[in-house]
């Protein structure tokens, strides 16, 4: 979407975050040649498999977003998390008009199946089991989830434009793996 925020995934294992940063990357177009990317990250115990994918037509198009995290041994204690950061990311062949940057975030508020950011209505399944926002003031989202906690605000208002929020999806205890999809709408607004 142009000019519009990133979502960052990330899993929080073992008490460590870990981040497209610290594993092994690898990007794919699907098996049967139809252009739909996807991106796997790998680490020793962990895969999560990041695929976009968009339906609707004309001025109803929506992108999707699945994570699908898969341990190789069943765990007790992990967490799939996305971030919805005020920043435009694009590969440099997608350079053509905008080259990202900054992309201002001034209101997100955290509802039980959504989020609104900057009117724009965000939904997820299944539904997160923890969500939350912050002001840049407050050191941004990255900076909050490094301490280990969940930013306690449902609702920011950030003159500055950096507004910023997570949402967190607990694996099961025992289990291996977990699938959740964000659906942002390219046109709407709510």
């Amino acid at each position: 979407d142009e000019a519009g925020f990133s979502l960052e995934p990330f899993v929080m294992s073992a008490g460590q975050r870990i981040t497209w940063a610290n594993v092994q990357t690898t990007s794919n177009l699907a098996a049967d040649g139809i252009p739909v990317p996807s991106v796997t990250w790998k680490s020793d115990d962990l895969q999560l498999d990041i695929r976009p994918w968009v339906d609707g037509e004309a001025e109803s198009l929506t992108l999707h977003v699945t994570y699908r995290l898969k341990y190789s041994n069943p765990v007790q204690e992990a967490r799939l998390m996305v971030a919805v950061r005020p920043f435009q990311v694009n590969p440099p062949w997608q350079a053509f008009r905008n080259l990202g940057g900054i992309s201002p975030v001034h209101r997100i508020s955290c509802q039980a199946g959504h989020l609104l950011v900057e009117g724009r209505r965000v939904e997820f399944s299944p539904p997160a089991d923890a969500r939350g926002a912050a002001a840049f003031e407050e050191g941004g989202i990255l900076w909050i989830l490094a301490s280990g906690i969940m930013p306690s605000r449902s609702t920011v208002e950030d003159q500055t434009g950096y507004a910023s929020a997570t949402l967190a999806w607990d694996l099961p205890p025992g289990s291996s793996s977990l699938e959740v999809t964000i659906s942002v709408p390219y046109f709407d607004k709510s």
